[in-house]
């Protein structure tokens, strides 16, 4: 099947993403072009005072082909998304993760605390175990 997307989706997707971009950054380029010293403030544009903290940026995944969720990258909302794994056992996963490093194998999830076979045979199918590149 290869990918989810042909390439013409691909395309719009990533012309939106550069767009989006733009919208998203058009007081702040509005407010630096007009400045006309070094000296000036770029605290405040258009009069109302720039918070980063409220701006969120999300990038869309794109479906992995098998359908599968990769132990090594999913954070606990994806995790969630699996039948049989709920949101005190994804953080569970999560947790286990950043303390022992990337799972090696789909076996290690008996080392979470709340899963056992029955629990692993449940959700082994929906999960996959791939290395992440640096």
């Amino acid at each position: 099947m290869g990918s989810l997307l042909k390439k013409s989706d691909r395309i719009v997707l990533m012309v939106g993403l550069f767009i989006g971009c733009i919208a998203l950054s058009h007081p702040f380029l509005k407010g630096f072009l007009s400045s006309r010293s070094p000296e000036t403030n770029l605290s405040k544009v258009n009069g109302r005072p720039i918070n980063l903290e409220e701006i969120e940026v999300r990038i869309p995944e794109f479906a992995d082909p098998d359908g599968k969720i990769n132990l090594n990258t999913a954070n606990t909302e994806k995790l969630v998304e699996i039948s049989g794994i709920g949101p005190v056992l994804a953080e569970r996963i999560v947790s286990y993760r950043s303390e022992n490093g990337d799972f090696s194998s789909l076996a290690e999830l008996k080392g979470v605390k709340g899963i056992g076979p029955s629990t692993l045979s449940r959700v082994k199918d929906r999960l996959k175990v791939e290395s992440v590149s640096p």
